[in-house]
């Protein structure tokens, strides 16, 4: 499973007030994310002030609200949104303040798209850091989507193995006993995934 995976659902706003620019990356943008808000100025953005967003991009110089005060704004309402800006050089000292807002990265125009891929990389590691476990060799598992992947193809869990596959996830670090459906969960999650699941959930989670 690749970080594309990770972005796909995710809500994200975009704020750029030239229309040719706002246009191209919103193309770009497309290949990652099937849902995107798009403003063109700050106060148009602020219309969206109660929506959560996982990932906000904002030009730096926007009209009528500019982007730092925009990013605070939003960060004072939305603590665990991923913010990060785009700039002409120019206004790199600029970007000083937005860093105090804890802003994850800034993206110089023109914006390149091997920049921009790189960013959204790093969005999607800090997004995937409390939702994708893994549970052995090639075995993951994505509580958000409650997907398991082995070798990278998704396997199609039973409502039961889901459920026993999240118990152990939610004890982690935890001495647990097993009877009755469980202990049969127990043992079909051992054959279908082959010992070293068992044996490494085993060690994250005291079984």
């Amino acid at each position: 499973m690749n970080y594309q995976d990770v972005l796909k659902y995710r809500k994200i706003l975009y704020v750029e007030d030239d229309s040719i620019v706002r246009e191209s990356t919103y193309d770009v943008l497309k290949l990652f994310f099937q849902e995107i808000t798009v403003a063109s100025d700050g106060e148009s953005a602020l219309s969206y002030l109660n929506d959560s967003f996982d990932i906000i991009i904002l030009d730096l110089k926007l009209p009528k609200i500019n982007g730092i005060e925009l990013a605070k704004r939003f960060r004072e309402k939305h603590e665990h949104s991923l913010i990060f800006m785009i700039s002409s050089y120019q206004e790199i000292a600029d970007l000083k303040e937005a860093l105090r807002i804890g802003m994850i990265d800034y993206l110089s125009k023109p914006l390149q798209f091997d920049e921009l891929q790189k960013t959204l990389m790093i969005c999607a590691q800090k997004l995937s850091k409390n939702i994708i476990f893994t549970l052995g060799d090639n075995i993951i598992y994505n509580i958000e989507s409650k997907t398991l992947f082995q070798d990278d193809k998704i396997v199609n869990l039973t409502k039961n193995e889901m459920l026993f596959v999240e118990l152990i996830l939610k004890y982690k670090n935890r001495i647990l006993t097993f009877s009755g459906n469980f202990q049969y969960h127990k043992y079909r999650c051992h054959n279908r995934f082959h010992k070293k699941f068992i044996v490494t959930v085993a060690k994250k989670t005291q079984l």
